[in-house]
């Protein structure tokens, strides 16, 4: 039996803030991105007067192998890399750098945080045999096919929060699906997870890599194809 290998992983975990006005100084902040190890792209414009905040929107500042984006408008800080534990360390010493240095007790003022991944694997079978042999479609897909006048298979599964809508505050959504460019050999995972609880998602985060390979095994066990 082939062990699953993954072939890429993207992590991006982010805060968005709840403040009125935004309490940052763009250039301390930097400054303090530089203390820890950061590498800063760009310093925003000389010569603002104080309390005028550059609209800065994008990729900041780099450490490792991370990049670190920020939206002030939208007050939105994330950090993106290709593995959880390091990119949950840096993320928490941005935070630790945000409340002990510029006092905005994330704790209280943070709407919600989110992690957002994506994954390719190999398990030694066909991704698009596995998805064109889930059962329990027939009908479905059949009724498709008489539309469109094809005939038709099921080609990805996608999974959400029960109850819940894309513009709640407490949200996953899961897609996995056969990477379009290898659909014979690799499949394609996303992944969002969203909540105002920060343990929640910094858990989701660290914990989902080794439960990916078991959803997909689920999925090849079901499909009369893998």
């Amino acid at each position: 039996m082939t062990q699953p290998q993954f072939k890429f992983s993207s992590i991006r975990l982010a805060m968005r803030c709840d403040f009125v006005i935004f309490p940052l100084d763009q250039s301390e902040f930097f400054a303090g991105l530089r203390d820890i190890g950061f590498t800063v792209f760009k310093d925003p414009p000389r010569g603002m007067p104080p309390g005028i905040v550059a609209a800065v929107a994008g990729q900041v500042a780099r450490v490792d192998d991370m990049i670190l984006d920020m939206d002030i408008d939208r007050q939105v800080i994330g950090l993106q890399g290709p593995s959880a534990d390091p990119v949950i360390q840096r993320f928490g010493q941005v935070e630790s750098l945000l409340n002990d240095r510029f006092g905005l007790n994330l704790a209280q003022n943070t709407r919600f945080y989110e992690t957002i991944a994506s994954y390719q694997l190999e398990t030694g079978k066909e991704p698009i045999g596995t998805f064109n042999g889930l059962p329990g479609l027939e009908q479905l897909v059949g009724s498709f096919g008489t539309v469109l006048g094809r005939t038709v298979a099921p080609l990805s599964f996608r999974v959400c929060l029960a109850g819940k809508l894309p513009s709640d505050e407490e949200w996953l959504d899961m897609t996995i699906e056969p990477l379009m460019i290898n659909p014979k050999m690799r499949y394609y995972v996303a992944t969002t997870f969203r909540s105002p609880e920060r343990e929640n998602v910094i858990d989701f985060t660290r914990e989902l890599q080794a439960k990916i390979p078991n959803v997909v095994s689920s999925l090849e066990g079901m499909s009369r194809h893998a």
